[in-house]
């Protein structure tokens, strides 16, 4: 009975560790672009989308990543 809920267990845990770590790299961008300081394309009207695109290459990156290693 024990083993089962640790199987169970490890399994949450595995899926929780994939999520966040695929939510750290959007957060490290936007981080960046949250700092008082002058960053290439902070002027650039387009910048939003820009770093929209960018942290979904991220996200979709470490997911791809995370798949192959798997």
């Amino acid at each position: 009975y024990a083993s089962i809920i640790s199987n169970n267990m490890n399994a949450v845990i595995n899926r929780l560790t994939i999520i966040t770590i695929t939510l750290m790299g959007p957060t490290l961008v936007y981080s960046f672009y949250g700092m008082n300081v002058s960053l290439p394309a902070q002027d650039n009207p387009n910048a939003f989308i820009y770093l929209l695109l960018l942290s979904a290459l991220i996200v979709f990156g470490l997911l791809y990543f995370i798949m192959k290693k798997r």
